[in-house]
């Protein structure tokens, strides 16, 4: 899994030059003429970032497939996205294709920000026959704003915040299937960890420790950006099927 959240208030964001060769080094043709088909200039920002947002995250998904990140070309990525839209909100789905990877991308955008989650599937089980290529584990998807860029924390600021606020998230989902039953969640910081571990080029995505024991059932991602704090997690339960949930906050 992978998510990306992009701040469109952020001064990089909200307003480009006019001669803005952004597009160009990221974007492939295609992806410029879906950018350019957007009815007006605000509408062309949300698309260059929702396909920003959309290869961020397929590349985060695909370096945990491959076990250490690509050299991240963003027109390598190549992005295909279906817009439509409800009152002021923008419904975001499609596939970003990596070297014969097709990570699957659903998201949403306001005026506010866009936000991107994606999971690349496994490749069906030869000895099942319900369909588990299609299915999706345990999901939540969170996104919380924040008053500024550096939020209530002076030393961790918005890292620290989206990790203390997943943990929650996650650690109430833990306890309500029993996986994790010592995990405290009312009056107490959760008794769980998300870090990363190596530095530089070997340096892992976030991971989930629960009493210093890395849970490897739960396949992770974190993103921040400007004023906004964004996750999605994934559980598979130990029978093997796949349970599904939402969760949307700001």
């Amino acid at each position: 899994m992978g998510n990306d959240v992009v701040d469109l208030r952020h001064p990089r964001c909200r307003a480009r030059p006019e001669r803005d060769r952004l597009p160009l080094r990221i974007l492939t043709e295609a992806e410029r003429e879906w950018r350019g088909a957007a009815p007006d200039r605000t509408g062309q920002l949300r698309r260059l970032w929702a396909l920003w947002a959309a290869k961020e995250t397929a590349f985060k998904a695909v370096s945990k497939v491959r076990g250490q990140p690509p050299v991240f070309r963003h027109k390598e990525f190549t992005g295909s996205l279906r817009e439509e839209v409800d009152d002021d909100i923008f419904r975001l789905t499609g596939v970003v294709r990596w070297r014969g990877l097709r990570c699957h991308v659903d998201g949403m955008a306001t005026a506010e920000f866009v936000h991107m989650a994606g999971w690349i599937r496994p490749a069906p089980d030869p000895g099942v026959s319900n369909g588990s290529e299609g299915a999706a584990p345990l999901l939540e998807v969170g996104i919380e704003g924040c008053r500024d860029e550096t939020s209530e924390d002076p030393v961790s600021g918005l890292s620290g915040r989206v990790r203390r606020l997943a943990g929650r998230r996650l650690a109430s989902h833990l306890r309500r299937l029993g996986v994790a039953d010592d995990i405290v969640v009312n009056g107490h910081a959760p008794s769980i960890h998300i870090g990363s571990s190596g530095q530089g080029a070997l340096r892992r995505p976030p991971g989930v420790w629960v009493n210093d024991r890395p849970l490897h059932t739960v396949d992770l991602s974190i993103s921040h950006h400007g004023r906004y704090v964004a996750w999605v997690f994934g559980l598979t339960t130990d029978q093997g099927r796949s349970r599904t949930g939402t969760h949307h906050g700001r």
